[in-house]
């Protein structure tokens, strides 16, 4: 398993340069991002706790599938809605959207690609 600490806000930039996303810190307090990752052959599992609520904007890598499923009863807002607690998201190839998630946000993640489907 890999444990990753981003201290800040653009140390964490660094390592979603490589996936197309842009983040942006909105609200105030001190940055701190733990993401857990497991890499399996054929998917990736993992958890991320975000101590400052962020808005992504992203275009997802072109041959992997993400599941996104928000922890704590705390939902997460895309494209402009509020998602349902505690429920997968799942976000297909080549989608463009736009994210908020709320202060000390957690999740888990799946990351699998299309040709393992």
């Amino acid at each position: 398993m890999i444990d990753i600490i981003f201290p800040s806000i653009d140390d964490y930039l660094k390592e979603i340069r490589s996936f197309d996303i842009e983040a942006t810190q909105i609200s105030e307090g001190n940055f701190l991002c733990r993401q857990r990752r497991f890499d399996l052959p054929k998917l990736v599992l993992g958890d991320r706790f975000i101590s400052t609520a962020l808005q992504y904007q992203a275009t997802l890598q072109q041959d992997c599938f993400y599941i996104v499923i928000p922890k704590n009863n705390v939902g997460m807002y895309m494209n402009g809605k509020k998602t349902n607690f505690n429920l997968p998201l799942l976000f297909t190839e080549n989608q463009e959207m736009l994210i908020r998630t709320p202060i000390n946000s957690i999740n888990f993640h799946i990351l699998i690609s299309t040709h393992e489907l």
